[in-house]
């Protein structure tokens, strides 16, 4: 495998340059891969975290008369739903200065990512059920003469209900890698990773790649070590490794997650519904969690940090002759499991030894007031911990307020579409 430019795994020699991405130039390289969050209902982590809390649900000692709640618990299905992400972080130059940045979130909840030509064929059964079912009622053309020449429209709403098509998915990293270094001095010269997701290393995910004018932005093997690889991987990249997937897999979905858990616990309090809370219940609710955490981690430092080891990480995965470097990303599931089956790695996430990046927990909006009350708590701070007690009752007035605004003009809707009938 060629990881940097014009060098050789077998010999060590410098082989011919060839024209690669600038992957050895930090300040130009985003990486994107996605998150999946299942929902959970009771509670939502290994540990729990309990809030002492008074008789009206707000945090309080135990001395001056708080209580803890029960250990709630945990209910996980098998087979249950899930909210599904797709995001990227990368860094960049700025006015002269290094800065990490993350993109928006995309949203496939509920959805099965499948290449095109998989889409193309549910679509094709979608139109069929159509004017079978349709021609019992009357209507022999299905969609088509329900719709007229947008019909196509209105079957691949339908199908996206449970399907969604990778172009889509790598429309939005190529739109979110163009906007991030648009006005850098990377503008032209960017590099996009992803690892090996198969729907978008297809043939037709890759001729899509090459009609936007991605194709050349992405990071794969180049050059003559792409000539000595099996077929499968030829002008691809291998497998699913986290060990490149720097800011995500290593190691910024783990701080995301922290985030998540974090916030979930913070705002667990609140009633179900509350616009404020962090929940996990159903998978639109998991995805708002998802989106609203992203904003706060991993935070721009930590982004930094993590895409600054690539290089160290590509020296490792050379000295290794291309083989897989275990302790240089933390691997879920079967990826914690050592090669040979016995038992788990050793090293499962890289630590953070700078002092910029040994932070507190970025804590979002929604829940600022909520943990503001618990620290004073925490410190007898009586007058402020007052104070913020006002606060979040104020906050809970306006939330109410716009609850029954929202429940007024939906009234209102209700009332006017049963006069019209």
């Amino acid at each position: 495998m060629q990881i940097s430019e014009g060098r050789r795994l077998d010999e060590g020699k410098l082989g011919p340059k060839i024209n690669l991405p600038p992957i050895h130039e930090k300040d130009g390289i985003i990486f994107f891969d996605e998150k999946h969050s299942k929902c959970r209902q009771g509670s939502f982590c290994p540990r729990e975290s309990l809030v002492c809390q008074d008789e009206n649900g707000r945090p309080c000692l135990p001395e001056d008369g708080g209580k803890f709640p029960d250990k709630k618990l945990e209910t996980v299905p098998k087979f249950g739903n899930e909210a599904r992400a797709l995001a990227g972080v990368g860094v960049h130059t700025v006015h002269g200065q290094i800065e990490g940045f993350k993109t928006d979130v995309y949203n496939y909840t509920e959805r099965k990512v499948v290449g095109a030509k998989t889409f193309e064929a549910e679509m094709q059964k979608e139109i069929a059920r159509a004017k079978k079912e349709w021609t019992q009622k009357g209507n022999g053309n299905g969609y088509e003469g329900e719709y007229g020449p947008t019909y196509r429209t209105q079957v691949k709403a339908a199908v996206d209900k449970k399907h969604r098509n990778c172009n889509e998915l790598i429309d939005f990293i190529w739109e979110q890698s163009k906007a991030a270094f648009k006005g850098t001095n990377r503008e032209n010269t960017f590099t996009i990773c992803h690892d090996h997701l198969i729907t978008m290393w297809t043939k037709e995910g890759i001729e899509h790649m090459k009609s936007i004018g991605m194709w050349k932005h992405i990071f794969r093997i180049q050059g003559e070590s792409r000539r000595e690889i099996a077929g499968r991987y030829y002008d691809k990249v291998v497998g699913n490794s986290p060990d490149l997937n720097r800011g995500t897999d290593a190691h910024g979905f783990a701080d995301w997650q922290g985030s998540i858990e974090f916030h979930s616990a913070l705002t667990m309090h609140l009633p179900i519904g509350d616009p404020r809370r962090f929940s996990m219940g159903t998978p639109n609710e998991v995805f708002s969690t998802m989106e609203r955490t992203w904003l706060m981690e991993p935070t721009n430092k930590r982004i930094i940090y993590d895409i600054e080891k690539l290089s160290n990480v590509l020296e490792q995965i050379i000295d290794a002759k291309g083989k897989a470097v275990h302790g240089l990303a933390p691997r879920p599931g079967n990826r914690y499991i050592r090669f040979d089956g016995k038992g788990e790695n050793k090293h499962k996430t890289a630590r953070r030894d700078r002092k910029d990046t040994l932070t507190g927990r970025e804590v979002h909006p929604d829940a600022s007031l909520i943990y503001e009350q618990l620290i004073a708590a925490t410190k007898k701070d009586k007058g402020h911990f007052e104070q913020l007690l006002e606060d979040m009752e104020q906050d809970d007035v306006e939330v109410m307020e716009i609850e029954a605004e929202k429940q007024a003009e939906q009234v209102e809707e209700q009332e006017a579409a049963e006069e019209e009938e």
